[in-house]
């Protein structure tokens, strides 16, 4: 998706200066500063700010094929363990050993040997607070970015882009806040 520029109720693509080596950042100020002008659709420069936010999101996780990494859990923590029958049991991590992990499920005990074991994962309840941090990143950056990003002079004040480019910021950064994941895979067999 490329900036768009607005002219007599029709969309056309825009045409920004990018040299190949331009970061991301400048990129980003050059489309704000685009629409603080009036040059984009409002609605594509949201889009782009989203599809450029959710891409954070997708952290690659790595090391997580060691049965060691589970020696890390606390007993009394809450986890799910993935068997490979598929079967999804939570429950409060108890123990480990070389051949198997330990855990309780509602008034009982269970074991799973090891070569039974697909994945196991921390559950956290963080979607809130993520959220939260989401929006205030989310708002403060795009505040930031209006308020740099509007030339002295303009027909909108550097308060009023930073508003305005502040609320779509907090929109995506609650967005990706919501989505950001609430677990810690632990350790997961790694397929081959």
């Amino acid at each position: 998706m490329f900036p768009i520029r607005h002219e007599a109720g029709r969309c056309f693509p825009l045409e920004l200066s990018i040299h190949p080596r331009t970061s991301c950042d400048k990129v980003l100020v050059q489309s704000i500063r685009a629409v603080i002008k009036g040059d984009i659709c409002m609605r594509n420069m949201l889009s782009l700010i989203c599809v450029l936010g959710i891409s954070f999101v997708s952290v690659a996780q790595t090391g997580q094929s060691s049965w060691t990494n589970l020696s890390g859990l606390k007993v009394g923590q809450k986890i799910q363990v993935v068997e490979s029958s598929p079967k999804k049991e939570s429950g409060t991590f108890l123990a480990v050993s070389d051949s198997a992990i330990s855990f309780k499920v509602g008034a009982g005990e269970k074991s799973v040997q090891r070569p039974d074991v697909r994945s196991v994962k921390l559950l956290t309840q963080r979607r809130l607070r993520n959220t939260l941090i989401g929006l205030g990143v989310g708002a403060g950056a795009g505040a930031a970015i209006g308020a740099g990003a509007t030339p002295s002079g303009s027909f909108f004040g550097k308060g009023i882009a930073a508003a305005v480019i502040g609320v779509f910021g907090g929109v995506c950064g609650t967005a990706v806040g919501a989505l950001w994941p609430t677990h810690n895979m632990v350790y997961k067999v790694s397929s081959h």
